[in-house]
Formats: C-alpha cells, structure tokens, sequence
C-alpha cells in the first residue's frame, strides 16, 4: 500500500513539474513575441539571425543553438544625439545593451546596462534602483568583450584595466561573463 501511494504522489509530482516547464515555456515565448524576438525554436533563431544581417552595423550573427548568438556588431561616426543598441527590427520595444548619450558639455556617457552577468540587464537595472530582485529570471548568458575606441578625453571608466594606446587611439575594454557584476560605463569628452 505504501509503495503504491509512494509512486502514485511521484507522478503527481512529475505530472505538475512538467506542467510548470511548460507554462514557463508558454510565459517566455509571449515574452519574447511583444519583445519582437524570436520564438525558441531553432528555426526561428535563424530566421531572426538572417533578419538582423540586413540591417546596418551588424557584420555577423550567428545562431549558436539553444537561445545563444554569436555576435559582431560595429558602430563608428559622430554622436549627434542619443543612441541605443539595439533596435529589433520587428520590436517598438527597447531594452538596450549599450546607450550612448551626448550631454551638454561636450561630453558623451557610454554605458552597457545588459552586459553584465546575474540575471541580466533587469537584475542591475533592479539592484541600482535599490529595488528586491526576485532571482526567479532567466540567467544572463553574455560573454565576450566589449571595446570602446576612442580619439575623445576619456574622463571615467570602471574597466579593470583603463585606457590603452591602441593603432585607432585609447581604447577601453570589458571582459564579460556570467560572472560579471558591474556595468561598462564611460564618460568621455568630445
């Protein structure tokens, strides 16, 4: 009698575990579809990588499989006004990885607010604010670096390193990981 009870509760448990899976799946893919990303299949990823090459600035993209991308994306001109990266070509909403905004004084502050590791650029976002952070998002994957080169006055930096000469001048890097704690920021003048 035990024993049936026992593996009786076992599948009850595996049936509502599975359902939660589930649910969870169906709450990312809303998610993802007001966000203007793709759905979690690997087609879908593909197609998404393909639809960003089309657009200016994006030199690769490359699905990598389960959600992750391989990215080179470049940006070089003259700050005319505020900008944020990215824009999603089927998306009005904008959660960006990098913001770069002119100021009054001739200076530019450049940040990476989901460049960083945890639970991604909400968690910071949640911790600046002083705000709880529940921990119950997905995690950030990001990894790689990020590099600002610049001919401009570099006022600030929070990079482990500083500025080093490079053959197109001072450049500034971040390595990030999962592991990454602080957001890139940069305040340089023009």
């Amino acid at each position: 009698m035990h024993r049936c009870r026992t593996a009786k509760l076992k599948a009850q448990h595996e049936k509502e575990s599975a359902e939660k899976v589930e649910q969870r799946r169906k709450e990312g893919e809303n998610v993802a579809k007001v966000l203007g990303l793709p759905s979690s299949d690997d087609a879908s990823n593909r197609r998404f990588a393909a639809n960003l090459m089309k657009y200016q600035g994006w030199r690769s993209v490359i699905y990598k499989g389960k959600g992750m991308f391989d990215v080179d994306y470049h940006f070089e001109g003259r700050v005319g006004q505020d900008y944020a990266f990215p824009m999603m070509p089927e998306s009005d909403i904008v959660i960006p990885f990098v913001m770069i905004r002119r100021r009054q004084d001739r200076t530019v502050m450049v940040t990476a607010p989901a460049l960083n590791g945890g639970l991604g650029p909400l968690s910071g976002r949640a911790k600046m604010l002083n705000l709880p952070d529940k921990g119950d998002g997905p995690p950030s994957l990001a990894e790689g670096r990020f590099t600002i080169t610049t001919d401009g006055e570099i006022l600030t930096n929070n990079s482990e390193d500083g500025p080093i000469a490079g053959t197109a001048g001072k450049q500034v890097r971040w390595d990030v990981s999962s592991e990454t704690t602080k957001v890139p920021e940069m305040l340089l003048r023009l």
